[in-house]
């Protein structure tokens, strides 16, 4: 049996400690793994909801990156994803191989080694370490009592990458909140008051009320600085929505290819510059 040495386990542990955080985590370990086991392909691909999805890889084509992988559409990938130990196929495994054809400067070779690592955290499938060679039996003498602490020091990995990026998803989404409330409910937008006691404004407030006591859709009209504003802080503060925030927008000073963005949100990468997703201002305004 070939044993993974100690000091590729150490070296292994020490890449992976200095990557956890970094933005290319994921290609990280794809390295650690390519310099702890010698192979010709290595992929990760993430788990969700029964479909594998590729988010690193080396040595296979770039077309990979692309695809979907549904896990009862492809028998090694579902073997792979029933155990909780690293699962190898002998090189005439009649199971068909996702990557065959794949593997770079092997155009036409089909893939003679094939191995599957399932990351698990506790009874969760977080993902799938794959790696293949060329060259068969590349990895039917790789020694279990090794292989093993490799497996787990994956899992825990991707564990605390992924609680990473969601807690910086979670953490981007409040902070563009509160921004945006900030915003909207600034000094400039509170410091005015309603004052009066003429006949029009007492018969306004009381609009105001009975429109407010209601669900009804209200639209404000009125020249510029008539007080449109003021209405319409007085609506949101008698109504039942009061404690969930009043959003302003200014649709004219939107940009027209940017209203959809704003109004609704977008994904990270939707289009330039979107380099994070972002909540639109209906989202933000949900109950209020």
């Amino acid at each position: 049996m070939n044993r993974i040495s100690s000091h590729a386990l150490i070296n292994f542990v020490l890449d992976l400690s200095g990557a956890v955080t970094k933005e290319n985590s994921f290609e990280k370990l794809i390295a650690a793994i390519c310099a702890t086991i010698n192979c010709d392909a290595v992929a990760l691909l993430l788990h969700e909801q029964g479909t594998l999805i590729p988010v690193a890889q080396r040595g296979i084509s770039p077309d990979v990156m692309g695809r979907r992988f549904l896990i009862h559409q492809h028998p090694r990938l579902k073997v792979i994803c029933g155990e909780h130990k690293a699962v190898r196929f002998t090189a005439d495994c009649t199971l068909p191989d996702p990557y065959d054809g794949m593997i770079c400067n092997h155009d036409t070779f089909t893939v003679h080694s094939c191995m599957g690592i399932p990351l698990y955290k506790d009874s969760q499938l977080l993902g799938v370490l794959t790696l293949d060679s060329v060259a068969p039996n590349q990895f039917d003498l790789l020694d279990n009592t090794t292989l093993d602490p490799v497996a787990a020091l994956a899992s825990g990995f991707l564990a605390t990458c992924l609680t990473i990026k969601q807690l910086q998803s979670k953490s981007n989404q409040a902070q563009h909140i509160l921004q945006a409330i900030s915003e909207h409910t600034s000094d400039e937008h509170n410091s005015a008051e309603m004052i009066g006691t003429s006949n029009v404004i007492k018969s306004l407030k009381k609009s105001i009320r009975l429109a407010a006591s209601s669900e009804l859709t209200v639209l404000i009209e009125g020249e510029s600085g008539v007080g449109k504003e003021l209405v319409a802080r007085a609506l949101h503060q008698q109504s039942n929505r009061k404690s969930k925030p009043l959003v302003y927008v200014n649709c004219a000073a939107i940009a027209r290819h940017l209203i959809e963005s704003e109004l609704f949100g977008h994904v990270k990468g939707a289009f330039t510059n979107a380099d994070k997703d972002r909540q639109g201002k209906f989202l933000l305004a949900d109950g209020g």
